[in-house]
């Protein structure tokens, strides 16, 4: 009987997908390499730039619609998906999280996980935390077949990195810094687990992340966003800054995300460009290791694209709701290899947009009113795709005041509230 590979599944929240592709000042030796190694999706797209919703995607292989959780802080994860954790478990697989942010146990996201840690966002990779993990690691691998989540904060505000990597040869804003610390912390996940072919590993995001391109850019992205603070805390607006790096709007940097798998069945230096989803990664991670997520799930295991083989392209459901949004400005849409139109959820005087992306990469020109055919069509494809993801309605499931207050603590921490 073949041993069961080790699954590590590494997170990252807020990265930018042209950061990790290499188009960027930051130092990045270990994962230049890895791209080499492995294959790598350059057009995955996320659900939302808003941590939850996406993780519970990326975890169920679902839409909200069936998972049940947003962002908004009142929402837990649906009995009725099965989890990547689950199948593991169900495979003997011991399977081991080490989360932080706002993935936290009283909305789901431990489900299945024999040993889930939670973490303050502080405690990062470079800290005694860190160095306990690294331990950790090292006694995993003697064990049996593991699945390892690991989601790291790092590249989040306020951008941590050592002292040795906040110099300008590591990059020219605080981002780059961080990932050129990042980059050998990776490398260091490696040589601990001594990674062979046996192991499965992938690493993608969250969401993306709006990236200021220089000092002066981040200067005033800093001081906007301070400003727009201090006003909600002296409650003379709820508004967010709408240059927040992400969770205000469903634009390619915020949905755009790093795909890569490195494993035996994954050929080395295969890069595949067409449109992927969120919710196609727990597919693929699932059929390739032989396990199942079961018959309720919205995504589709990408490895025929792996293989060489045809695979029809889906439409991409994108939302974003949450505590960066009133609930006027909620949005929703969804995206093509060529097209994204997007529109209010429950505001209809919002405008509706529409981007031929092939021409438009950067979403300045709004063609829904130069195009009101393919508005139309797009329109349509949204309402199938919402109905096709509703499925079998499941209840939905709130959380007591108790883990409410709980989840806006964390909030709190990192920044949102």
């Amino acid at each position: 009987m073949p041993k069961m590979p080790n699954v590590v599944f590494v997170l990252v929240d807020c990265a930018n997908l042209d950061a990790f592709l290499g188009k960027t000042n930051a130092k990045t030796p270990f994962l230049d390499r890895l791209r080499k190694e492995s294959t790598v999706f350059t057009q995955a797209v996320s659900v939302s730039s808003m941590t939850n919703a996406c993780a519970a995607s990326v975890l169920t292989g679902t839409h909200r619609f069936k998972h049940n959780v947003a962002t908004g802080g009142e929402e837990a994860l649906s009995r009725d998906v099965k989890t990547l954790a689950e199948a593991f478990k169900e495979k003997s697989y011991w399977t081991v999280a080490e989360a932080t942010g706002s993935l936290l146990k009283e909305v789901g996201f431990d489900r299945g996980f024999d040993d889930y840690n939670f973490r303050d966002c502080s405690k990062t990779i470079y800290s005694a935390w860190g160095e306990g993990f690294f331990k950790k690691l090292a006694l995993l691998k003697k064990g049996p077949p593991f699945f390892l989540l690991l989601h790291l904060m790092e590249l989040h505000r306020p951008r941590y990195m050592t002292k040795e990597f906040n110099k300008a040869k590591y990059g020219k804003t605080a981002y780059e810094k961080s990932l050129s610390c990042l980059d050998r912390y990776l490398e260091k996940i490696f040589m601990v687990l001594d990674l062979t072919g046996e192991t499965l590993f992938v690493l993608t995001a969250d969401h993306g992340e709006k990236v200021p391109q220089n000092k002066v850019e981040e200067y005033l992205n800093q001081l906007f966003i301070a400003s727009y603070a201090i006003l909600r805390k002296l409650k003379f607006s709820k508004k967010y800054f709408s240059g927040e790096s992400h969770g205000t709007d469903l634009g390619e940097t915020v949905i755009r995300v790093p795909l890569l798998f490195q494993g035996k069945m994954f050929p080395k230096g295969k890069v595949i460009g067409p449109q992927v989803a969120q919710v196609d990664i727990p597919l693929t991670i699932a059929d390739a290791v032989n396990i199942s997520l079961g018959k309720e799930t919205d995504g589709q295991s990408l490895m025929p694209l792996v293989r060489g083989e045809p695979l029809n392209e889906r439409a991409a459901f994108i939302e974003e709701r949450g505590i960066k949004l009133q609930r006027s400005e909620w949005i929703e849409g969804v995206r093509t290899s060529k097209w994204k139109f997007v529109q209010g959820i429950f505001n209809q005087q919002l405008p509706e947009l529409l981007f031929d992306l092939e021409k438009d990469p950067l979403e300045k020109n709004n063609l829904a009113k130069e195009r009101p055919e393919k508005e139309k069509e797009m329109k349509a494809m949204l309402s199938a795709l919402k109905r096709n993801a509703q499925g079998r309605t499941t209840p939905t499931k709130t959380l007591s005041q108790e883990q409410k207050a709980r989840v806006e603590e964390e909030l709190r921490r990192i920044g949102y509230l």
